[in-house]
């Protein structure tokens, strides 16, 4: 009798170790998204489109002066429906001056910086020191990235003291008052290459 009752027991024992394991399996097959098989999904299934049929599109340029130029702004075109990320990095490299700002849906900005000035202050030259020399640069005042040249004979200890203390004072442009600032392009700050070489002159006559 004791015999039959272990007999049966082991096999009770066993059927329930099976239905186990069959409930488990059916539990991983049933569930594709578990976390666990989730990473065996290709990566090109998870990335959603960043650009439909309801995306607005701006395109626009920003100079070294900091000005913007709106490019283009409206619905985006029929041929960017269904662009993802990545392939909005591949066609507007960050290498070429592309910034990509999708952050403001339902409105994605392509923005591009450009190594130059924008037409209006293209022209503008202001003056600077260099190695303590009287120094000429591109664009407006506060925008040094283009340095054009030193006017050699001119001595920063020989100008003429107003202009000197201009030079220090625009050195630390961005800390100025507006009222400041706008002093200031007054004294060093020129429209084109013409009224400069005026200012140079002058400043030949007085040192």
């Amino acid at each position: 009798m004791l015999k039959k009752l272990i007999k049966l027991t082991g096999v009770s024992l066993l059927l329930i170790l099976i239905g186990i394991g069959v409930y488990l399996g059916l539990s991983v097959v049933s569930s594709p998204q578990r976390e666990g098989l989730n990473y065996l999904l290709p990566v090109a299934t998870k990335e959603k489109s960043v650009i439909n049929a309801d995306s607005l599109l701006r395109k626009e340029t920003i100079y070294l002066c900091g000005d913007i130029d709106i490019t283009y702004q409206g619905m985006a075109p029929e041929s960017m429906w269904g662009k993802r990320m990545s392939d909005l990095i591949n066609e507007y490299p960050a290498e070429q001056g592309w910034i990509i700002d999708s952050s403001t849906k339902p409105i994605i900005v392509l923005s591009r910086r450009v190594e130059g000035f924008c037409p209006a202050h293209s022209a503008f030259r202001h003056f600077g020191v260099v190695n303590n020399k009287l120094a000429v640069y591109a664009g407006p005042l506060g925008y040094n990235q283009k340095y054009l040249r030193t006017e050699e004979s001119l001595d920063f200890e020989k100008l003429p003291i107003a202009l000197r203390e201009a030079l220090q004072q625009a050195a630390a442009f961005r800390e100025q008052t507006r009222e400041e600032q706008e002093q200031l392009c007054k004294q060093l700050e020129f429209k084109d290459e013409q009224a400069l070489n005026a200012a140079l002159e002058n400043i030949d006559e007085n040192s």
